[in-house]
């Protein structure tokens, strides 16, 4: 298991036979060896970020800090195995209505209940979801193309998640329904940096209209 040019582990495969694995087998036991890397560098990154204050209160994902600087070292990531990184800004639509209406309590009740919404349709120990800001959420996607089967088909899969939930808090007391308007960008396909990549998808996002994905084009 190879990251960063350096060994973190290894795997012991095998095909139940006396024979050696053949070229073909040896690439694919390779890519899966370093995926599992990969997952297990995110796993530990995130453990080492749970003590540097990266939780955010409300939503009991990770605060804005700590997407910025997965941003940046995804981005560098990405630019150095030549992968692809997919960026999803996903705002809560009517989020500050909410707040006027029923107090900052049940706003951080709501973000809190999104949050775990948002969590466990994502790949685990892989995806990062931050809070950005107030009803704003960040997510990226690493090795996900920005393709109609990669970062929008997890986009369009969030939005009809929080669309089809009956929001309610710790007390089982109604919060409400939601929909979320959500830009997607890609990294190298639509941007050359980090700062691109984030305004891009946010740019989306506020262009988009409620309850849509639309995908960002440099066109």
């Amino acid at each position: 298991m190879i990251l960063d040019n350096e060994a973190t582990g290894f795997t012991d495969v095998s095909d139940g036979s006396s024979g050696r694995l053949d070229g073909d087998a040896v690439r694919a036991v390779q890519i899966i060896a370093n995926q599992a890397a990969l997952a297990v560098e995110i796993a530990r990154l995130r453990e080492a970020a749970s003590h540097h204050g990266a939780a955010d209160a409300m939503s009991g994902l990770y605060n804005r800090w700590h997407f910025y600087e997965r941003l940046y070292s995804g981005t560098k990531r990405a630019e150095r195995y030549r992968q692809p990184l997919s960026l999803i800004i996903a705002e809560l639509d009517s989020f500050v209505k909410f707040t006027e209406e029923r107090g900052e309590t049940a706003g951080s009740q709501l973000l809190r209940a999104v949050g775990r919404r948002l969590d466990v349709n994502l790949r685990r120990k892989v995806d990062v979801a931050c809070r950005h800001e107030a009803g704003t959420f960040a997510i990226l996607l690493p090795n996900t193309p920005c393709r109609k089967l990669g970062a929008p088909l997890v986009a369009e899969r969030l939005r009809e998640a929080i669309e089809a939930t009956e929001f309610r808090n710790e007390d089982n007391d109604m919060l409400g329904r939601f929909t979320l308007s959500v830009g997607v960008a890609g990294y190298p396909g639509h941007v050359e940096d980090a700062d691109e990549l984030a305004e891009a998808a946010a740019l989306k996002t506020a262009a988009g209209g409620k309850n849509k994905v639309v995908v960002y084009s440099s066109s």
